[in-house]
């Protein structure tokens, strides 16, 4: 019961004490004084008390405390559930009521969630309805480490040349920093520059740790063939003279390894040719290498040099 209020009870009682009591002069007899009646401080005593007990009731807030008072420290980890058992008797027999502070719920249960982690003060009342014995109690919520989480993991497809870059999520429950490995073909970063010939199927693997807990997953990278046209190298500019022959000798490769296909367009349409001498001339010529789907052309120009040929005697003619 709150002190203030105590104490004015206490000053009401001795003023009425006073009043019914007060001594009466001797000298001259008086009539007998009615007592005074107590009936509306008694009044006052019973209003004022459920107020007190209503506020002894409603203050739960945790209160800090020494350790020396402390009558029972509770560990458990985050996400454990705290369950009081009170082990209270009454001398008397009275049926016992129990009240708890925060974070205590009325029935001395809390149930703890990751992030609790901290010392809590709480106290524990036993009332039999008339008297009180509180108690302080200290639960101390020890911090559960939990394993990061993978999300995002799926396979993945990827054209040849095309820049990889890994797009999957990491989170811990605990906050702490993550660290990531993975797999071949894949650099430390999760990034890998395919080129042309990496068509195909990989296994991969990626693992993520915060320093002691782990989670790991494994996916496919699938890298799509990309048809590139084929690289044609000749000479585009080939001098002859006539009667000499030309040889284009083009070289062809393919990025892919297709079969390569060769065609030639203009003066001649072959890759190679015997001049005469009528060719004299500047002639154009173009070379054409194809895989079936893309092709790469080139023009190349032969000069054919004329020659000066000795006259010849076809016959003789007599006079």
């Amino acid at each position: 019961m709150n002190k203030k209020i105590v104490f004015f009870l206490a000053i009401l009682v001795v003023i009425a004490g006073c009043v019914v009591q007060s001594p009466q002069p001797t000298q001259s007899p008086q009539p007998t004084q009615q007592p005074v009646s107590t009936e509306g401080i008694d009044q006052i005593v019973k209003e004022a008390l459920p107020r007190v007990e209503e506020k002894e009731q409603i203050k739960q807030e945790p209160v800090k405390v020494a350790e020396s008072e402390i009558f029972a420290r509770i560990t458990v980890n985050e996400g454990d559930l705290v369950k009081l058992d009170l082990d209270a008797t009454d001398p008397d027999g009275d049926p016992l009521e129990y009240t708890f502070s925060a974070p205590l719920d009325s029935e001395g249960k809390w149930q703890t969630e990751i992030g609790d982690q901290g010392k809590y003060p709480a106290s524990i009342t036993v009332s039999d309805g008339k008297l009180k014995t509180a108690k302080q109690i200290l639960i101390v919520v020890k911090e559960v480490n939990l394993a990061p989480e993978l999300s995002g993991v799926k396979d993945l497809e990827v054209k040849e040349g095309e820049l990889l870059e890994l797009q999957f999520l990491a989170k811990d429950p605990n906050g702490d920093e993550i660290t990531w490995e993975f797999s071949a073909p894949l650099d430390s970063e999760g990034k890998w520059q395919t080129e042309v010939g990496d068509r195909g199927e990989y296994s991969a693997h990626v693992k993520i740790s915060d320093g002691e807990l782990s989670d790991e997953a494994s996916f496919k990278v699938n890298v799509i063939a990309v048809n590139l046209p084929p690289e044609l190298k000749v000479n585009t500019n080939i001098e002859v003279k006539e009667g000499e022959m030309v040889n284009l000798a083009p070289k062809v490769t393919d990025p892919d390894g297709d079969d390569i296909t060769l065609t030639y367009s203009g003066w001649i349409t072959q890759e190679k040719y015997q001049t005469t001498y009528d060719d004299a001339g500047k002639h154009k010529v173009i070379v054409t290498a194809s895989d079936g789907m893309h092709q790469e052309s080139v023009v190349v120009w032969i000069t054919v040099e004329d020659v000066n040929r000795a006259p010849q005697i076809h016959g003789l003619i007599i006079n």
